[in-house]
């Protein structure tokens, strides 16, 4: 479902922002992307053990569906939902957005887009600072 969210960012950036986005969109899913794959190698180290992300299951997605409990914006057409899925946040939140801000104007729909890029890199950065920190502060466990 990363993907697809990239990809619909891109889309709208490209429709209707004349792809003035798309490095920036490029930029913040690629270091969620290296996040993801950073926290699946560090899983590996014996002693780790963090379950929702140790498990075999966990997927770009999950990084989504925690960015997504994370963020907030003022405007926002759906509201959180504590129970989402990956298909939630694409489906009922990324897709119902972006077309609501879209109607609503050029301007709206950057702003938007720009602080949801911002907010998946700089949420997809902290996670990787977090997340290998457990190891050395028990505090954390």
């Amino acid at each position: 479902m990363m993907d697809k969210a990239k990809s619909l960012l891109v889309y709208y950036s490209n429709r209707f922002l004349n792809g003035s986005l798309d490095d920036q969109i490029n930029d913040a899913f690629g270091v969620a992307f290296v996040t993801y794959d950073r926290l699946r190698e560090f899983v590996l180290d014996e002693g780790f053990r963090i379950n929702n992300i140790s498990r075999d299951t966990f997927s770009e997605d999950d990084l989504l569906r925690y960015h997504y409990l994370s963020y907030e914006y003022p405007s926002i057409v759906n509201g959180m939902d504590y129970d989402a899925s990956s298909r939630t946040v694409y489906e009922g939140f990324l897709k119902k957005t972006l077309k609501g801000f879209a109607e609503v104007g050029k301007q709206k729909l950057k702003d938007f887009i720009a602080d949801y890029i911002n907010d998946v890199s700089t949420f997809s950065k902290s996670f990787d600072e977090l997340i290998p920190s457990m190891h050395t502060q028990s505090t954390l466990l």
